[in-house]
């Protein structure tokens, strides 16, 4: 009996198995920060919520398989600290295994321009390059049909 392309209790065994369908169907794997397109084409995100550690793990297996993600960090979140010299030094091997880097913008503040606006500005300040896209974290209902940029930026 063959493996289902897509296993419910996603693990790296299934995640590698959707990944190798999409290569064999000769899809292209592209940052949203690339030039949009319709078809044939994965946009492939990772929400960073919890564990760097894990995203780094990731991070290294995609580019092993030859595959490219956005990884959006939270930089304001409990659960980690993206001014540690860990997260820095982890956040700049992502980049270095040909990964992009957004942000995951906890869009439960009041004024979003003017949050977001700072977050980005932190990022930025991190890893030293231009933040292209936002990804909203949680976001409020208001936020969920938003059809305009975010500080300039575009948002997933």
């Amino acid at each position: 009996m063959s493996k289902k392309i897509y296993d419910a209790n996603m693990n790296i065994e299934s995640y590698i198995r959707l990944i190798n369908f999409f290569k064999k169907k000769k899809y292209k794997f592209k940052f949203f920060s690339d030039n949009y397109e319709k078809k044939g084409v994965v946009y492939l995100r990772h929400d960073v919520d919890l564990l760097t550690e894990d995203a780094l793990k990731l991070a290294e297996l995609e580019n092993k398989i030859k595959v490219k993600a956005t990884y959006f960090f939270l930089v304001n979140t409990d659960t980690y600290n993206i001014y540690s010299d860990k997260n820095k030094l982890l956040i700049k091997k992502i980049i270095n295994f040909g990964h992009d880097i957004g942000l995951h913008y906890d869009g439960s503040f009041n004024n979003i321009e003017k949050e977001a606006k700072l977050q980005i500005l932190i990022l930025e300040k991190i890893i030293n390059r231009t933040v292209h896209f936002i990804s909203f974290h949680k976001p409020l209902k208001k936020i969920l049909n938003l059809n305009k940029k975010v500080c300039n930026k575009k948002h997933t």
